[in-house]
């Protein structure tokens, strides 16, 4: 019999915490012109003003069903200094950019050929946009796509995005490694035809390595989380996966002193609305805990960005059933504040940055569904703190495994702790929701509780158990193979 034990440990922290009163919307900016343009990244510069870099189908050699790479210049005020279009006949995608330390820009995009071929495209230019060189790469057997960029240990640059074989039409996770002229110096692909994945964020890490955020499908555990750490030649450190629902996408992610943080959304079992989801693991790639964030009115949560502040607290951009949203949370999963504004953007679409002398920029696509869509830049003032006591729940979820394998053929114990008595439900549904079997229904005291299930009668396959206590509910995926 192999067995799989899993271990949620629910905590309930009663703490002094800080509450932030949210901050006003001080400017909202549209960019564009007849056609469509979409939001890529944007950073602040050195000397204060903005670098968004997008896509355009106005300017340039930009045409309806093809664009041009858009980069504009934008001062405190959310005026434009100055724009610059980079591209040709096909279709380019302004994906990522950074600055480097002599002030000059790297963008990464991608070009599309209208032939189900699709390149990397490297792009670096002085600070007023000057083009200084630019490079495109890729292979025959693969359709590139590139959608995150990081300068390299070494001065040169390094991209993640996915790779799509031309035969079996699955994609691999692809890093590239360009040296400072943006020459390719060694390209790789993770994942197979069985367990395709795609990488949107890379980072680097305190131990002069990278660690990759993306996704990861399989047929026992559907899309996951895909967190994976290489070396300076992109070999493979370590490896993991996280995942609640059927469907959980992660989108980006920050390093911190301790480990990573990565947020993205999931698709809950017992709802018809996705939920914003951030999850924490150590530096060594283990799962430490999570947190769920629902809307209150039928509306999706999805999370497409995420930076730590310079008080060392979190701020979230996303989507809430398309409009924009913002969430600040502290370390430790506490939401501070909450905005939403109406713009219609578009999956994946929106960054945020915190600005070094006060306040926050929001990018995104207005209108992402209309023949002229524009880019979306909402600055909000500093958000003032206030310390006040009161008693918080905080809903940490601890998940270890503590024999292998999974898949499991036999049975499964699931062991929980419950920090006070309470009225406790334990359920198992099939990977369409529809409920197994009621494990527990019972009023049980604090302390470690397990159960045994063993599902003797039911097929191979992905199932889902759901623990609620009281308000808190938590659900999660393992698969039986007989």
């Amino acid at each position: 019999m192999c067995k799989l034990v899993l271990i949620p440990i629910y905590n309930i922290l009663f703490i002094s915490v800080l509450i932030a009163q949210e901050p006003s919307t001080e400017w909202t900016r549209t960019y564009g012109g007849p056609h469509a343009e979409w939001a890529g990244n944007l950073v602040e510069t050195d000397d204060s003003t903005s670098i968004l870099v997008g896509s355009t189908q106005s300017y340039g050699n930009g045409t309806i069903g093809s664009s041009d790479i858009y980069l504009l210049n934008i001062d405190t005020k959310g005026d434009t200094l100055w724009t610059k279009t980079y591209g040709s006949s096909y279709h380019e995608i302004g994906g990522d950019i950074i600055q480097t330390t002599n002030g000059d820009f790297v963008i990464a995009a991608t070009v599309d050929y209208f032939n189900g071929d699709s390149d990397i495209y490297l792009i670096k230019t002085d600070r007023h946009g000057k083009l200084l060189w630019e490079n495109r790469f890729g292979s025959s057997d693969y359709e590139e796509n590139i959608y995150s960029l990081q300068s390299s240990f070494d001065g040169g640059y390094i991209m993640v995005g996915k790779a799509v074989d031309i035969n079996s039409r699955t994609s691999r996770l692809l890093v590239v490694k360009t040296n400072a002229s943006g020459d390719s110096l060694w390209v790789k692909r993770y994942g197979s035809d069985y367990r395709p994945c795609e990488g949107y964020s890379i980072k680097k890490t305190i131990d002069n390595n990278y660690v990759i955020a993306g996704n990861q499908w399989s047929s026992d555990s559907g899309e996951d989380f895909y967190i994976v750490k290489i070396d300076l030649m992109g070999n493979k450190i370590w490896e993991n996966n996280f995942g609640l629902g059927l469907y959980d996408f992660a989108c980006d992610h920050i390093t911190t002193f301790d480990g990573f943080m990565t947020v993205g959304y999931t698709d809950p079992l017992d709802s018809n609305y996705n939920e914003g989801l951030l999850v924490k693991f150590d530096s060594d790639g283990n799962y430490i805990d999570h947190h769920t964030y629902a809307s209150n009115n039928n509306s999706s949560y999805s999370y497409f960005s995420i930076k730590q502040t310079f008080n060392n607290e979190l701020v979230l951009a996303g989507s809430s059933s398309g409009n924009l949203l913002v969430h600040k949370i502290s370390q430790a999963g506490i939401l501070r504040w909450e905005m939403i504004i109406d713009a219609n953007i578009q999956l994946r679409g929106c960054k945020v940055i915190q600005l070094k002398k006060h306040g926050y920029l929001i990018l995104g696509t207005k209108n992402i569904f209309s023949n002229s869509s524009d880019i979306l830049l909402v600055k909000l003032s500093s958000d003032a703190m206030n310390a006040v006591n009161e008693q918080t729940q905080s809903r940490l979820s601890r998940f270890q495994l503590q024999s292998f394998p999974n898949p499991f053929n036999s049975s499964t114990i699931i062991k929980y702790h419950l920090e006070k008595s309470d009225d406790v439900m334990l359920k198992i549904y099939n990977i369409h929701g529809h409920e197994i079997e009621t494990l527990v229904n019972e009023f049980q005291t604090a302390g470690d509780h397990e159960i045994k299930w063993q599902p003797n009668s039911l097929p191979s396959g992905l199932y889902f158990y759901r623990l609620q206590t009281g308000d808190f509910s938590e659900n999660r995926k393992f698969s039986l193979q007989k």
